[in-house]
């Protein structure tokens, strides 16, 4: 497993509000989409956790956090292989990393226990559009090599074509 190879699990969570009326179930709402994440990686380099957390390296390539210290939000992307072999693309527009938790064990003997760091992300809505996730499956609705090869050097933005107006 290399520094970079990492696992991601995502689970979305919205809130389900029931309003109720007359002593019946009137409407039902639901709160803001959330995605909580967990992406573990062997190594998480000193250049990636200033990144992910705000913190800063100092003159001498020492880390240094800071309680002042606020992650800033970015977007994330990746692919993942399915069954078939093709490959599932998905960005999320507006991530969080919440503080590192680290493990740190002496080597028992001849045993070692692996510590490998585990961040924790949540990806929330962006405020001016309100979109939180772009998902595409190679080969499906012309999401062919090309768009696919494309896909993860920048942000994904969506295209839409404007409807044609038909006459009545």
């Amino acid at each position: 497993m290399s520094e970079y190879e990492f696992r991601v699990d995502l689970v979305p969570s919205t809130l389900l509000h029931i309003l109720y009326a007359d002593d019946i179930e009137f409407d039902t709402l639901y709160a803001d989409p959330k995605i909580s994440f967990k992406l573990k990686m062997a190594d998480i380099p000193l250049t990636i956790q200033e990144m992910f957390f705000a913190n800063t390296i100092d003159d001498n390539g020492v880390l240094i956090r800071t309680a002042q210290d606020k992650p800033p939000y970015f977007a994330i992307g990746f692919k993942s292989e399915k069954s078939d072999g093709k490959f599932r693309y998905v960005w999320l527009y507006k991530v969080r990393a919440k503080p590192l938790e680290e493990k740190f064990a002496t080597k028992e003997g001849d045993k070692v226990t692996r510590q490998n760091p585990e961040v924790e992300f949540t990806a929330v809505k962006r405020t001016h559009d309100g979109r939180y996730q772009a998902v595409a499956d190679e080969g499906e609705g012309g999401f062919d090599a090309t768009k696919a090869a494309a896909f993860l050097t920048s942000v994904y933005e969506p295209t839409f074509t404007p409807a044609t107006g038909g006459g009545g």
